[in-house]
Formats: structure tokens, sequence, C-alpha cells
């Protein structure tokens, strides 16, 4: 057999299942609701607290986040990480020596 009556036979891969995400409800986002009611975002908090040890001092929010009590609190301050992250970009390659 040929190299070409080969690819000839070959299946195109099937697309990947589309899984449908429902919309978020008018309720999601409560910028007043209390953190403590919302386990995933005050755990998000936390991880972001833990990213922004790593940034430089110039670019921390000075947010102490036992401060933090609410939703809308709380999504003020990941914004302003995210953004010190973006802005800090990805940090460099480490240098490979070559030898010879």
């Amino acid at each position: 057999m040929s190299k070409a009556s080969k690819v000839s036979k070959l299946k195109a891969p099937k697309p990947p299942k589309v899984i449908k995400v429902p919309k978020p409800t008018g309720t999601a986002y409560q910028p007043d609701r209390p953190l403590e009611k919302n386990p995933l975002i005050h755990a998000q908090v936390r991880h972001f607290k833990e990213a922004e040890a790593n940034l430089p001092e110039h670019q921390k929010t000075g947010i102490d986040i036992a401060t933090i009590r609410t939703e809308g609190q709380a999504s003020n301050y990941i914004r302003q990480v995210t953004k010190a992250l973006h802005q800090r970009g990805a940090r460099p390659a480490p240098k490979v020596e070559t030898v010879g």
C-alpha cells in the first residue's frame, strides 16, 4: 500500500464535544454580599495574596486581606492584583550555558 493511499484512509479527528454553560443568574454577583458566604471567592482572595507576595514592593496593593468583607471588595482586590501581574509580564527564560 502506498503512502498516499494510507493518508486517504485516515479519518479527520472529530470536533470536541460542545459543553453548554448556562449564564449566571442576576444574583450570582452581589457586591454587598458578605465574603464569608462565598467560600470560592474567599479562597481566590487568599491565592491572589500569595501571588501578590511575589510582586515588587511598588506593585503591591497594600491591602490587608483580613479587611476584605464583601464580594465587591474582593472583586476590587483581585482586579488590582491581576493588573499588577499583567504589568509584570512573563518571567524571562532562565539563562542556559552553552558548551563548546
